[in-house]
């Protein structure tokens, strides 16, 4: 769960967790592919697992905010 959620938050590592055992239930519709699919998906998310990471996406919201309140300010500076 670790690997999936990071190493930098609880949250992180609870959401995958509810991820990697939900998810099985999720695709039993497929009775015969399922599990392909199921491990398909488990690759691909630890292709991606940094940018799923908790962490950075906080990082990445707070990265926009600041953005938008530069722009913000610099708008209201050649306005002003």
């Amino acid at each position: 769960m670790v690997v999936l959620g990071g190493m930098s938050s609880v949250t992180g590592g609870i959401l995958s967790a509810f991820a990697i055992t939900s998810l099985p239930e999720a695709l039993r519709f497929m009775a015969r592919s399922r599990m392909i699919v199921y491990a398909l998906i488990l690759l691909l998310m630890l292709r991606y697992t940094k940018v799923l990471d908790i962490a950075n996406l906080q990082r990445l919201v707070q990265r926009w905010r600041s953005r938008a309140r530069t722009a913000a300010t610099h708008k209201d500076e050649v306005q002003g």
